[in-house]
This record gives structure tokens, sequence and C-alpha cells, in this order.
């Protein structure tokens, strides 16, 4: 028979098992930081940061909390501003996108003519 106490106990050991293994919270920071750099890289092999991304992804943030603002009628936002905010991070976001698309095809092997 489980109960919810035997449950929460075994929970509890094992994150503490978890926080104190330095080689585990080291790896897992570790890919953390892998997936954030990832995201902000444009070009891996030259370790080149996307200032599109970086904007595309700040813009849509602070999209993100005008609309929790406005939801909670902490204040209210033009919706001419809000759509205007999204279409702006939209295409930043695209615009690395397309790039990066563009850039790998431009590198791939170029076919010879006879």
């Amino acid at each position: 028979m489980f109960s919810a106490v035997r449950i929460s106990r075994n929970v509890k050991t094992i994150i503490k098992r978890l926080y104190h293994d330095k080689q585990v919270t080291v790896k897992f920071k570790g890919k953390i930081m892998k997936f954030v750099s990832d995201i902000f890289t444009e070009d891996k092999e030259e370790n080149k940061y996307s200032s599109k991304k970086t904007l595309g992804i700040i813009s849509g943030v602070l999209v993100c909390l005008a609309f929790i603002g406005d939801g909670f009628h902490w204040f209210t936002l033009n919706e001419s501003l809000f759509n205007s905010m999204l279409i702006f991070s939209a295409t930043m976001l695209g615009v690395s996108a397309g790039a990066s698309t563009i850039k790998a095809f431009a590198k791939g092997d170029k076919i010879e003519k006879k």
C-alpha cells in the first residue's frame, strides 16, 4: 500500500541525492547553458551570436509580459502597439531563420555541369 507521505519522502530523498551529487548538477547546468547558447548562436562553426535572434527573443518576451499585464488589467495596452511588437518579434526571428536556411543551402555541394 502506497501512501502520499511515503511517496513524498521518496521524492525528497531523490532530490536531496541529486542536489548533493555535484557531477549531476554540473552536467545539468552545462546542458542548460549549451541549450541557451545554441538558441542565440547563428553560426555554430564561427561561434557567432545572432543579433536578429536576440532582438526577436527580447521583443517576444516583452510582448508576453505586455499581454499578461493587459490581461490582469494592470495597465491598458493599445492594440496596434501590441500587434506591431508581435510583428517585429516574428519578423526578427523569421529573418534569422531564413538567413540560416539560405546559408545552409549555399554551403551545400554544387552540382557539376557536364
